[in-house]
């Protein structure tokens, strides 16, 4: 079963409806609001937290940013694998050069599950050995 450890979580303002994306991999946007990650190249600022409605005033959404979080999957993720984000906000394993990642999986998931990854604190960049 898909567990949790927070070490440092960060709330940021929410504008859109986000109720519906708890443990999805979120980013910054330009209005210093949080929206859900929508490209495998993006870069995630961590893992969201709590169901934030965007249509209430000062909606935050609470962003894990270090610790273990829950994140949903997007394909099978393996223990061990390096995880980052697909173009719908979902957890997926990176393995290819150059490919961006925000932590490790502690606990693996098919696709649609919940997986248990390790966050690093930021996000790193696979370099071909």
């Amino acid at each position: 079963m898909a567990f949790e450890e927070d070490v440092l979580d960060v709330s940021f303002k929410v504008t859109t409806d986000l109720s519906a994306k708890q443990y999805y991999f979120v980013k910054l946007s330009a209005d210093n609001t949080i929206v859900i990650c929508n490209g495998a190249t993006d870069s995630p600022i961590g893992v969201l937290q709590n169901k934030p409605k965007g249509d209430v005033t000062e909606a935050v959404g609470r962003v894990r940013v270090m610790g273990v979080s829950r994140v949903i999957t997007g394909g099978i993720v393996g223990y061990g694998a390096l995880v980052g984000t697909d173009a719908s906000g979902l957890g997926v394993a990176k393995t290819a050069d150059k490919a961006k990642f925000m932590g490790i999986a502690v606990y693996g998931a098919g696709s649609g599950g919940t997986a248990s990854v390790l966050l690093h604190g930021g996000r790193k960049t696979i370099s071909a050995v």
